[in-house]
C-alpha cells in the first residue's frame, strides 16, 4: 500500500469511527504503528550517518546530524535512549490514551 492509500484509509477510519474509547484505542494503535516505523527509520538513518562519516569530505555533516537532528527526533519517540533530557514523546501520548496500568479513561 502506498502513502496516499494509507492516508485515505486513515482519513476514512477517522471519519467513520465513533470517537469514544474504541476510536481512541484505534488512534493509539495507529500511533504505535507510526512509532515503530519511526524507530525503524531512525535505525536506518543511524546506519547511513555512520557510513557517511566514513567519507572524509562528509564527516562534518554526519557528526552534525548525529549531534543535532538525530537526537531531537530520537528523543521525541520514547525515553529509551542515551541522550540527556526528554520531553513529551509519542509513547507518552500512547500511554495517556491507553491509561496508566491499563486503566480505562
Amino acid at each position: 500500500m502506498n502513502h496516499n492509500e494509507d492516508m485515505k484509509k486513515f482519513r476514512d477510519m477517522i471519519i467513520t469511527e465513533d470517537m469514544g474509547m474504541n476510536g481512541a484505542e484505534n488512534i493509539a494503535d495507529e500511533l504505535e504503528q507510526i512509532r515503530d516505523e519511526m524507530l525503524n527509520n531512525m535505525e536506518r538513518a543511524e546506519y547511513l550517518l555512520r557510513q557517511l562519516a566514513r567519507i572524509p569530505e562528509f564527516r562534518r555533516e554526519a557528526m552534525s546530524a548525529k549531534s543535532y537532528w538525530y537526537p531531537h527526533i530520537r528523543m521525541a519517540i520514547n525515553k529509551e535512549h542515551d541522550y540527556m533530557g526528554s520531553n513529551e514523546t509519542i509513547q507518552d501520548t500512547i500511554d495517556a490514551i491507553r491509561g496508566e496500568e491499563g486503566e480505562e479513561r
